[in-house]
């Protein structure tokens, strides 16, 4: 399949030198980064981006990234690019796939799912004139809305709302709930075709022509029932490489989620913990012969099915996954490197939490391992002044319950 890319679109080419302006321009898996800013027929002229080095950090004093400040950026698959003022000639066949480079505050935003995406880079600056000064990159470039936006930036949005719509699919799932889930939703038939040229060779496929009844509604207040031709193109993913391969191009986050609450004002930040359930697609090694012969035999286990209707641009996403309860952090670590899973913690209370204890109102001031010693905290209270405190050594179960039922 051949990425009709145009100008002002973001490509990964396989480039013929290894530096540009004396820096070097491979990036990941001998592909370099650029935007396409001009060039007639077979030959595109390409603004290259290099990967942002340390000695690039420190030759223009440049803050670093944080994971206090930046979470997600600051992961280790994300890589950081630059773009050089430098423009090099690349042919149209050296053109591996579009590259998604997003600005800094898109990253962070809260929007952005598509983390250890292959494909996908984040930058703060760019290079200017000689590249003797840096300036912050124009984060408004990605995304300003345009009458024709390039492919790249079209692509992104669909993939990544798609990739968002199924970690959610995932997440905040009861214990006893149905392990399958469907949604539908509008998809363009450009994203699907890049969908599918990715995923085929690693799932069932299947695409046949049914009929379907429609309702016409005329002007004269009339209405009349039809039937109609339409197109469904099935993608079924039923094993390990098909889902690395799903993982590689929306996220290494996908197929993956937790049966925990959403979080709240109060309790901003959920965590994995040992104790609670794992949702997660447990595919096989190998597509199985039922499938392999008819696609569209019914399947029972662990699955992503994409059904795709090429007139109405809907695309319908089924999947089938398992729950596994977390009894220890290599269980999770085995399916996503990067999750941090924490011991479930005794009792639940933390310092300065505050709750109500035989109708006095309690501060946990410090927890021991089995006692949390609490201050009491009165309107007529003077220790501030005073320095004496009135505390009180309650069991640490004791405290979580009330923690816990506090402010309901």
């Amino acid at each position: 399949m051949r990425v009709h890319v145009g100008f002002e679109d973001h490509i990964l080419f396989q480039p013929v030198e290894s530096t540009v302006a004396g820096r070097p321009l491979v990036i990941v898996d001998n592909l370099a980064v650029g935007r396409i800013v001009g060039g007639t027929g077979n030959v595109l002229q390409v603004q290259v981006f290099t990967r942002l080095t340390s000695e690039i950090v420190r030759q223009y004093s440049l803050p670093p990234i944080t994971t206090a400040l930046y979470p997600t950026a600051s992961l280790a698959h994300m890589i950081e690019v630059v773009q050089v003022d430098c423009c090099i000639s690349v042919l149209r066949p050296s053109i591996y796939d579009v590259a998604y480079v997003m600005p800094l505050a898109e990253v962070e935003s809260g929007l952005f799912n598509m983390s250890g995406c292959y494909n996908c880079f984040y930058t703060r600056y760019c290079l200017n004139g000689t590249g003797a000064v840096l300036a912050n990159y124009a984060a408004e470039y990605y995304f300003v809305s345009r009458p024709v936006e390039p492919v790249s930036i079209r692509l992104f949005h669909s993939l990544n709302h798609l990739s968002g719509m199924m970690k959610k699919a995932l997440y905040h799932q009861g214990e006893a709930a149905a392990c399958c889930r469907t949604f539908r939703f509008y998809f363009s038939s450009e994203a699907f075709c890049y969908l599918f040229h990715f995923l085929s060779g690693v799932s069932a496929t299947s695409s046949d022509a049914r009929k379907q009844a429609v309702t016409m509604y005329y002007d004269s207040l009339s209405l009349e029932a039809k039937s109609r031709h339409i197109t469904k193109t099935s993608l079924r993913i039923v094993t390990k490489q098909g889902l690395q391969r799903m993982q590689r191009m929306l996220g290494l986050g996908v197929g993956l989620g937790l049966t925990k609450k959403k979080p709240t004002k109060k309790q901003p930040l959920v965590h994995c913990t040992e104790g609670s359930y794992l949702t997660s697609l447990e595919l096989g090694e190998v597509i199985p012969p039922e499938l392999a012969r008819k696609s569209t035999s019914k399947w029972m286990d662990d699955c992503v099915h994409f059904i795709y209707t090429e007139e109405s641009r809907q695309l319908s996403v089924s999947l089938k996954y398992s729950k596994l309860l977390i009894n220890n952090k290599d269980l999770v670590l085995c399916r996503i490197a990067t999750a941090e899973v924490h011991q479930q913690v005794i009792g639940g209370a933390y310092v300065s939490s505050n709750f109500f204890y035989n109708g006095e109102l309690l501060t946990v001031i410090r927890i021991g391992n089995e006692y949390a010693t609490c201050r009491y905290l009165r309107d007529d209270d003077d220790s501030v002044t005073s320095g004496q405190w009135d505390t009180i050594d309650l069991p640490l179960d004791v405290v979580h319950n009330c923690v816990a039922s506090f402010g309901r």
